[in-house]
């Protein structure tokens, strides 16, 4: 029988910092496990270990084995449908997430309005609203983020779905609607994750309607705060000397 305090204890482990033994401890238990439910079940807790530690494409095999366990009827499975999901979506299959994301939304739309499970019904609609608008779509975000923005509370998710919104109008080519999203955003409390990207976005807009002197102020803040070792920093650079030289060219025009 599977000593499921043990289960969540474990899982604390990992939410301590450690998923490595958590992972360690979980496939140990796993081996005592007389059910496929059991099994499935703590398959689905590797999965979020294998994701804490950025082994994404094990993290999408452990959610594949726990749903093959499942049966249709299993009340575990809506759950083990969503975390494969969100393993494909962090390991780049956003296509493929995307399809999931969605069929999962429409498959348990009774279930997800039950009080207890509207968490995981935004949270899903947060992931696909991502997944979407990285995926270059716009029109499917805004009616995901209209019905998240309708419900948050909280002003940092307030923030977050600012920035998706602007991402989405910038996709529809609403670039004035998208730079005003952008700021909003940026004056509310996103989440320090965002908000170099969000300066990027700002200068980009700035540079096409050619405000070469407020885009390069907003390329200089998202290279200042983007980390050290991220790939954007080199994309933020590259607009910053874009935005420069145009700032220099008009410069030299307007003497002549």
């Amino acid at each position: 029988m599977t000593d499921w305090d043990e289960v969540r204890k474990i899982d604390l482990i990992r939410q301590s910092g450690h998923p490595q033994e958590a992972l360690e401890e979980l496939q140990r238990l796993r081996i005592t496990c007389a059910d496929n439910e059991a099994r499935a079940s703590i398959l689905l807790n590797e999965s979020v270990c294998y994701c804490d530690l950025g082994r994404y494409p094990e993290a999408v095999e452990a959610a594949e084995i726990a749903l093959r366990l499942l049966p249709a009827e299993s009340p575990s499975r809506p759950f083990a449908e969503f975390s494969l999901a969100c393993a494909h979506q962090l390991n780049g299959k956003l296509e493929l997430a995307a399809e999931e994301l969605r069929a999962f939304l429409l498959r348990h739309r009774v279930l997800l309005e039950a009080e207890d499970n509207v968490p995981l019904r935004r949270e899903a609609q947060h992931r696909l609203a991502a997944t979407s608008i990285s995926l270059g779509h716009g029109r499917e975000p805004m009616f995901l983020l209209e019905i998240l923005k309708a419900e948050a509370t909280h002003p940092a998710e307030v923030a977050e779905l600012t920035y998706r919104e602007a991402q989405a109008n910038v996709f529809l080519g609403r670039h004035a609607v998208a730079l005003d999203l952008f700021e909003q955003a940026l004056a509310g409390a996103l989440d320090f994750q965002f908000v170099a990207r969000a300066h990027f976005h700002v200068g980009e807009i700035l540079f096409g309607f050619h405000e070469f002197q407020r885009a390069l102020r907003e390329f200089e803040l998202a290279t200042r705060l983007a980390a050290k070792d991220s790939p954007d920093r080199e994309a933020f650079a590259n607009w910053l000397s874009a935005a420069d030289a145009e700032l220099r060219k008009s410069s030299r025009e307007a003497l002549t």
